[in-house]
């Protein structure tokens, strides 16, 4: 039972993070561990950079075939990412 004036642990976390203001640097930290286990290592491999800016998702591919591959497949994995993170991190990927 919470008393007035009281705060949840996750409530005094989720200030400081917005306080800190590094939300947006941990949700990247959410997205390559989700590419990781979704995408496999090869893919991984194969994905120079994952960079999470103002709901914009950069990807640097190394393949072309992969790159045209992943082109093709953005809205399903903007949905995938959004479903998996609980909440609208990705509204674009660019694929580089």
């Amino acid at each position: 039972m919470s008393h007035r004036g009281e705060k949840t642990l996750k409530e005094v976390i989720e200030e400081l993070i917005a306080a800190y203001g590094i939300s947006n640097r941990l949700d990247e930290i959410d997205l390559r561990a989700w590419w990781l286990k979704t995408m496999g290592s090869e893919i991984n491999a194969l994905t120079s950079k994952i960079i999470l800016r103002e709901r914009k998702l950069y990807l640097t591919i190394e393949s072309a075939a992969l790159k045209s591959e992943l082109m093709m497949a953005r809205g399903r994995l903007k949905t995938s990412i959004n479903r998996q993170a609980g909440k609208r991190m990705v509204d674009e990927i660019i694929i580089m």
